[in-house]
């Protein structure tokens, strides 16, 4: 909603490609979250707010299954974790990347609307609504 105010209401149609926050449903607590985060701060999350979210409680846990402060031991703890926060379902690889598409963290594409709204658009698993040209474009 910044992203709006800051472009005086003059990004309609902008497509953007972003990852976290949104309001999809990309877990069964991602709108919940959405919504409680906008009432609280009178705008909407930032693309890196629901990873921020989840990254907290991924370590949290970590920390407690570890039951120690030592690095090696939350990192050991971190390894194992399947957490479904609100941006994802964290599980990560033997690299240490999360695992990424259907299932897991996913990527949508969005579209700001006439009303400062955005839709996601792609992909399908997450879709709020259809792409629609701009208005100049007839």
């Amino acid at each position: 909603s910044r992203f709006w105010k800051d472009t005086d209401g003059n990004a309609v149609s902008h497509v953007d490609l972003i990852q976290g926050s949104y309001r999809a449903a990309l877990t069964p607590n991602t709108i919940e979250w959405y919504d409680a985060y906008q009432k609280r701060f009178t705008v909407s999350p930032d693309y890196t707010s629901g990873y921020t979210y989840d990254a907290l409680f991924i370590l949290k846990e970590a920390i407690e299954k570890a039951k120690s402060p030592k690095p090696d031991a939350i990192v050991a703890a971190l390894e194992k974790t399947d957490f479904t926060g609100v941006a994802a379902r964290w599980v990560f690889e033997d690299n240490h990347n999360s695992k990424f598409g259907p299932g897991y963290r996913v990527m949508g594409m969005t579209q700001w609307r006439p009303d400062g709204s955005r839709d996601v658009i792609w992909p399908a698993g997450i879709k709020t609504g259809d792409y629609k040209a701009p208005p100049w474009q007839k």
